[in-house]
């Protein structure tokens, strides 16, 4: 799909993003025409451009609502199988996207690795997203886009979420790089 964008003379001007992408996935950049009237906008010089550069284009997020917890405790509260905010419940290795107030910084003076504290209680709730637990109706990319969709939902609120997909599951955790890690794993998933 042809555009135009005109920049300022003798400045650098950054294109905006209007490219199509009519599917997930990797999406190579076009050929490109350069195209300039300068100085004076008598003569008309052109080049062709061909930039070895791609973009990963993410499932269009549909406009489901971000799902409850699923698992109830005994006492009726959510249960958490992972972490929470109450009782300290261990060490486990360090996550990119964990909290920095979580962050062992003396275990990792000693071992030189970090590691990042565990806690357990009904402080936090962790978010699983499932693609064989919803209708099969919905078919692949419908499933697909109300995943996207729950992803940056629970980003947005600061919530811990995991995916589950038939090929890869996600881990739990929090933060930019593990919503990056969902969004990537829904934009190159291939399977059923």
């Amino acid at each position: 799909m042809p555009g135009r964008f005109d920049g300022p003379p003798r400045a650098a001007a950054p294109l905006p993003p209007a490219l199509p992408a009519p599917q997930r996935g990797w999406l190579p950049l076009p050929r490109l025409t350069l195209r300039t009237q300068y100085p004076l906008g008598l003569f008309s010089t052109w080049a062709y451009a061909h930039p070895d550069l791609r973009a990963l284009v993410y499932p269009r997020p549909d406009d489901a609502p971000l799902p409850a917890p699923q698992v109830v405790a005994a006492h009726g509260g959510v249960a958490h199988s992972g972490p929470g905010n109450d009782d300290f419940h261990g060490l486990r290795s360090y996550h990119a996207g964990d909290p920095l107030r979580h962050i062992a910084w003396k275990a990792a003076a000693h071992s030189q690795v970090l590691l990042t504290k565990v806690f357990s209680g009904d402080g936090a709730a962790e978010l699983w997203f499932d693609y064989d637990a919803l209708p099969a109706a919905l078919g692949r990319e419908a499933r697909l886009s109300r995943l996207a969709r729950w992803v940056l939902l629970a980003d947005a609120a600061g919530a811990a979420y995991g995916l589950r997909l038939p090929d890869r599951t996600i881990e739990p955790a929090t933060g930019a790089s593990q919503r990056e890690r969902c969004l990537r794993a829904l934009a190159l998933y291939e399977g059923r």
